[in-house]
């Protein structure tokens, strides 16, 4: 192997390393390794195929910069709370147009040097999950792990840690627990649907996607779970005249429900006080986030303007104080315009609509539903990497079997 390509397959392996398990920058909001990112496609180490996507990325991309800029033709540069709204909208311009490096990136190399990713997602998984179990166990030693990575979170401080009242949910290491479980899910519904696992991975990956749920307490991850599970059976039930039936299978489909029963009552005994608590409260987030929490802001939104085909920058600002639309469907639309909404629309989930193994997009439009895809970067550079992996490996897989390899 020359060293060329052997350096293209160790920067992939740290990017999916960095994206899922490293904290940002300790100063400035952003990964590790989009410095890196960003000197090999400058440097032209990166050979980006000018195609559709690259098209269609270069007129996000202008969209985006001409609605930043119009923005500070149409709003003061500071709010009366010391927000600097100019600074805020170009940087968050400059992090949503550089997480598509990462996926001209990552689908260069792929084509240049294969690599798999299965080892690395199932690290993901496992860290997860022992950080959620020592947040449970002990919420001082969850926070002192993420002051010691750098991580700054506004619940990191002695009220919550000595509030026995207060429930906490979990947030990995991001701030909102929201993203924290949509990424998860992405990761294990990836992992399923498109990687080779054992029956032991696969009872493992389907508790720990129970377990974040518990952990995390999100409205919007335990309806992309339902979504995901109904389309799942829906298209298992149409490709059954196409699976070969063996005695392993037929044991495994026997015996797998049987043992995620007692799973489940083996749980619910040991903490059954925790998860009622959790159950109460998790209800009243949800009937809290649906009766004139989310829908009355949506109202809001649309019947005060229309969106225009070039938005007014990411802040937007309604009676003179910033509003929150808590959807990127929105923020898409008013932010920076009809047509660059339409352009991430088709970027991120056509690929939802052709193929069964593309359903790990769900928690991601989910989340640029009804909270936020792009608002921590970490989470969209997630769904761009999976995506480009996964569309370069099909692509591999193809042209070898044309070519009879």
């Amino acid at each position: 192997m020359s060293n060329s390509k052997l350096l293209n397959k160790f920067l992939v392996i740290f990017i999916f390393i960095d994206i899922l398990l490293l904290p940002n920058f300790k100063y400035f909001v952003m990964p590790i390794s989009l410095p890196l990112v960003l000197w090999v496609i400058f440097t032209k180490r990166v050979t980006i195929q000018k195609d559709r996507e690259f098209l269609l990325f270069l007129i996000l991309s202008i969209l985006v910069l001409v609605s930043v800029c119009l923005s500070f033709l149409q709003v003061p540069n500071y709010l009366a709370n010391g927000l600097n709204v100019w600074l805020e909208n170009i940087k968050r311009a400059f992090q949503l147009i550089t997480s598509f490096a990462y996926y001209f990136l990552i689908r260069d190399y792929l084509n240049k040097y294969p690599v798999k990713i299965k080892n690395i997602l199932l690290l993901f998984v496992f860290f997860y999950v022992i950080l959620g179990i020592i947040s449970m166990l002990n919420i001082g030693v969850y926070f002192g792990i993420k002051e010691f990575l750098g991580i700054r979170d506004p619940f990191m401080n002695p009220f919550f840690v000595n509030n026995n009242d207060y429930l906490f949910r979990y947030s990995y290491l991001f701030i909102d627990p929201n993203n924290s479980a949509y990424l998860f899910q992405m990761v294990t519904f990836y992992l399923l649907l498109n990687e080779k696992l054992n029956i032991t991975e696969k009872l493992l990956i389907f508790l720990s996607i129970i377990f974040s749920l518990i952990l995390s307490m999100s409205t919007g991850a335990v309806l992309s779970l339902i979504v995901f599970v109904f389309l799942s059976i829906i298209l298992r039930i149409r490709e059954l005249p196409k699976i070969r039936i063996t005695y392993k299978k037929l044991i495994t489909t026997i015996i797998t429900p049987f043992i995620l029963i007692i799973i489940f009552y083996f749980a619910k005994f040991l903490l059954e006080n925790y998860l009622n608590h959790i159950a109460n409260y998790s209800m009243d987030r949800m009937l809290g986030n649906t009766d004139g929490g989310r829908l009355n802001k949506y109202g809001y939104m649309f019947g005060n303007s229309i969106p225009n085909l070039i938005g007014e920058g990411y802040t937007l600002i309604r009676d003179s104080v910033i509003f929150r639309p808590h959807s990127d469907q929105l923020r898409f639309l008013y932010s920076y315009g009809i047509v660059a909404y339409l352009i991430a629309i088709w970027f991120f989930f056509r690929g939802l609509l052709f193929n069964a193994k593309y359903l790990f997009l769900i928690p991601a439009f989910f989340a640029f539903s009804i909270n936020s895809l792009i608002d921590e970067q970490k989470l969209l550079i997630s769904l761009l990497i999976l995506l480009a992996y996964l569309k370069t490996i099909h692509l591999i897989k193809r042209q070898n079997k044309q070519e009879g390899v």
